[in-house]
């Protein structure tokens, strides 16, 4: 059983060699004859999530912050373009992006349960949000749905995202292009 100590040190490190790989990927693409001189006795290399939780931590953590960022595009769009100044302010009035999930399914006035699949999985994920963002080791570690779950989260999330499209009436039905982005299509 890992320790409080050693638990914070897989999160921390998971979250360290996802950033170092985005900066590898990034020094590569700047400087292609650069070689990685990371030392194989780095820590983060030994005590970190394995790679499945990393990978399902990555996904939950980006599927987070593309909730916040479709929500509050959704809200920024629906303002009319007397109030965007005043849209500024009532973002600020939303707590998380569950609570900007359900002011836009309220908004469409088309019966957007959020207890039900698939705009569960906001709510699903928000309960995980504070786990992940507020760094919980504890939290995250006993937490971290399996990568099935993970991958029905995500799948969930993307229906859910289409669904809103439709119920606000950005388009009359649901664009089959966009709901490729599911990885169960």
């Amino acid at each position: 059983m890992a320790t409080k100590d050693s638990e914070r040190v897989e999160v921390w490190n998971a979250f360290l060699s996802l950033a170092r790989e985005q900066g590898v990927a990034i020094k590569k693409s700047l400087e292609p004859e650069w070689t990685d001189k990371l030392s194989p006795n780095l820590t983060f290399q030994a005590e970190r999530l394995s790679e499945d939780e990393t990978r399902r931590l990555s996904l939950l953590t980006w599927c987070m912050l593309s909730i916040e960022a479709r929500a509050t595009h959704l809200i920024e769009e629906r303002m009319q373009p007397q109030d965007k100044a005043s849209s500024r302010l009532k973002k600020r009035d939303f707590k998380n992006f569950e609570q900007k999930w359900s002011f836009l399914a309220n908004s469409a006035r088309q019966g957007i349960k959020l207890d039900k699949a698939p705009h569960n999985s906001v709510r699903k994920l928000q309960k995980l949000r504070n786990d992940i963002m507020h760094v919980d080791f504890e939290g995250v570690k006993e937490r971290l749905p399996s990568a099935a779950e993970c991958l029905d989260l995500f799948n969930d999330w993307i229906e859910a995202m289409e669904d809103m499209n439709v119920r606000l009436g950005r388009h009359p039905k649901p664009d089959p292009i966009v709901l490729t982005i599911a990885l169960d299509c």
